[in-house]
């Protein structure tokens, strides 16, 4: 058995080997101090009891639906199809701290935006950017569920569309941002 590591090897008959997971305890602008690795986004049940990263956006998108929770944005992101607040999720979405993240694409999806707060579901959008390209529609479809900028912004570069757009008695709150 020959064992590897930083350049060195050990030959043996046998090998006893002890292997350390990171913990990823100390994650600063995306990146964990410990071992390098990059997450662009972390989920919370917003108690700040437990906190979970994810390496891809989507992932952790999918991990708050249906669940009351806060999702926060650790990088810029880019995704290539709609997001769905789903029925009974209640996310908020956000920036870490002292940054302005945003959530871009190019989607276009007649029945929605960028992304989808349905029926029964509520996004609060606290800090960070959501942005829609020109070949998209709009930023946020508030397509039956309930909408809260509480700060930071939704745009839509596509001419005729718009930052937040409501439908089918959804409902949107602004209270502070663009």
């Amino acid at each position: 058995c020959v064992v590897s590591c930083d350049g060195y090897s050990v030959s043996s008959r046998t090998a006893h080997a002890e292997i350390e997971v990171c913990p990823h305890s100390q994650i600063t602008g995306g990146v964990c101090q410990g071992c390098g690795k990059a997450f662009e986004a972390s989920v919370s049940d917003g108690t700040g009891d437990s906190e979970v990263y994810y390496e891809v956006f989507e992932d952790a998108w999918k991990a708050a639906q249906g669940n009351t929770a806060v999702v926060t944005l650790l990088a810029d992101v880019e995704v290539s199809a709609t997001l769905t607040v789903t029925s009974g999720s209640n996310i908020t979405l956000k920036s870490e701290k002292d940054s302005n993240y945003t959530i871009s694409g190019n989607v276009f999806n007649s029945a929605s935006g960028l992304i989808n707060v349905a029926t029964g579901g509520t996004l609060t959008l606290e800090n960070g950017t959501i942005k829609n390209g020109a070949g998209g529609n709009n930023a946020i479809a508030v397509n039956g569920g309930h909408f809260v900028l509480n700060g930071g912004n939704a745009a839509a570069t596509a001419n005729g569309h718009s930052g937040v757009c409501v439908y089918n008695s959804g409902t949107a709150q602004i209270q502070t941002g663009n």
